[in-house]
């Protein structure tokens, strides 16, 4: 089934036969990437955690004012991030497969694995292996801080449930419950693709309602973990649609970028920026009416922000810079580890610098340890991933030459 339409789908070749590659996007998940990391710092000190209760009550002129009442907030706009990554990965991973007319599921989970599994899996034992020598609370951290990371027992059926990825347990590294949904989503996104290359935008709203409600439905299994994992992770599954519609429409969405005037250019950005301020505490606590509707206008600037890279100089220009682009390489790494840093950094420094100058020496450790870990984990790991892709895809067409 796969097979046929994306034999169909030709409109996104380039000249040479070749893909067409965004570059603005790489820099785009670069500059996202470190806005989630300014978001983790900021909640590394105590009461710095928003509460929409109180959000309008902040004195003017205060820090929370100007971190959370000023564009300023946009700096910090962690969750809206983590949702602008789940459309990205729609959009990259839709365009994925116009690269070979001949696809095979099994090649493109192998590739997953190794792109999303094997640098997390790193990750978490190096994270555990450092909660077993220095696991305990620092005094002078936040509530997030001490109760988010580090928190579970140090077992290994902790290990184990985290290295599964089964969502019952995500303290030996924070943001790895996005991690999770992207691996989930990764098993059915082909089907998505398929149910949107057949109907259109049709599939689109489905998903929206689909997703809305597995709210409620969680609401009935909330006390059963695996269960409730997985039922949450679908209620993300719309964001990975509009990236799929994105990759399907890329050319004429391109098109009408490049036909529209300046201004108008200048109000979709404005609007998609303003719109990635608007967002729940915690993209990953998606258990509510209301939850859903602020990740939803999330998803809907995301969506604009993308469109507004495919064809807009004053963008692109920014995105396509070398410290973007840099930015954008190490980007999973940066959001993988930064967290395992931090909590190892600070606990270190705790008797020798104040609580702040740990947070900062931590900041630039955590970009540091990208470096490290991209060179020598994650890009080793999708070479190893798309390697065995290669040979599972060319053993199925001689299998299929000989019969």
């Amino acid at each position: 089934m796969l097979r046929l339409f994306v034999s169909h789908i030709t409109h996104f070749q380039a000249g040479n036969g070749d893909v067409m590659h965004v570059k603005s996007l790489d820099g785009l998940r670069g500059i996202a990437a470190l806005i989630v990391v300014f978001h983790h710092t900021l909640l590394c000190f105590p009461g710095t955690l928003e509460d929409y209760k109180t959000l309008f009550s902040y004195p003017v002129g205060s820090f929370m004012f100007w971190t959370y009442l000023t564009p300023l907030r946009l700096l910090t706009s962690g969750p809206s991030m983590v949702v602008l990554f789940f459309v990205m990965s729609g959009f990259v991973l839709g365009i994925s497969f116009v690269k070979n007319d001949n696809f095979d599921y099994f090649s493109y989970i192998i590739k997953r694995i190794f792109r999303i599994w094997f640098p997390f899996s790193v990750a978490i034992i190096v994270s555990f292996c450092f909660y077993l020598l220095l696991g305990g609370e620092v005094p002078s951290a936040s509530y997030w801080f001490n109760d988010y990371t580090w928190n579970d027992p140090s077992t290994i059926k902790t290990l184990f449930h985290h290295l599964i990825m089964d969502g019952s347990m995500t303290t030996l590294d924070n943001p790895m419950w996005s991690l999770i949904v992207e691996m989930r989503q990764s098993f059915i996104f082909p089907f998505i693709f398929y149910l949107i290359f057949r109907f259109g935008y049709l599939s689109v709203f489905t998903f929206v309602i689909l997703s809305f409600s597995m709210i409620f439905i969680n609401r009935h299994v909330f006390g059963i973990h695996i269960l409730s994992s997985i039922i949450s992770s679908l209620s993300y599954t719309y964001m990975f649609s509009f990236g799929a519609i994105m990759s399907l429409n890329y050319e004429k969405i391109k098109s009408n970028m490049n036909n529209i005037g300046k201004k108008y250019k200048y109000l979709i950005l404005i609007f998609s920026l303003f719109g990635m301020c608007v967002y729940p505490e915690t993209a990953g606590a998606n258990y509510s009416a209301r939850n859903f509707m602020l990740l939803f206008v999330s998803s809907i600037s995301s969506f604009a922000l993308v469109c507004i890279c495919f064809d807009f100089r004053v963008v692109t220009k920014l995105l396509d810079s070398r410290f973007a682009v840099w930015l954008g390489k190490i980007s999973y790494s940066l959001y993988l580890t930064h967290v395992i840093v931090y909590a190892v950094c600070i606990r270190l420094l705790d008797n020798f610098l104040s609580y702040p100058s740990s947070v900062f020496v931590s900041f630039f450790v955590a970009i540091f340890v990208a470096v490290i870990f991209n060179k020598y984990i994650e890009t080793p790991s999708q070479k190893i991933g798309r390697s065995l892709g290669i040979q599972i895809e060319k053993a199925r067409e001689a299998k299929l030459a000989s019969v």
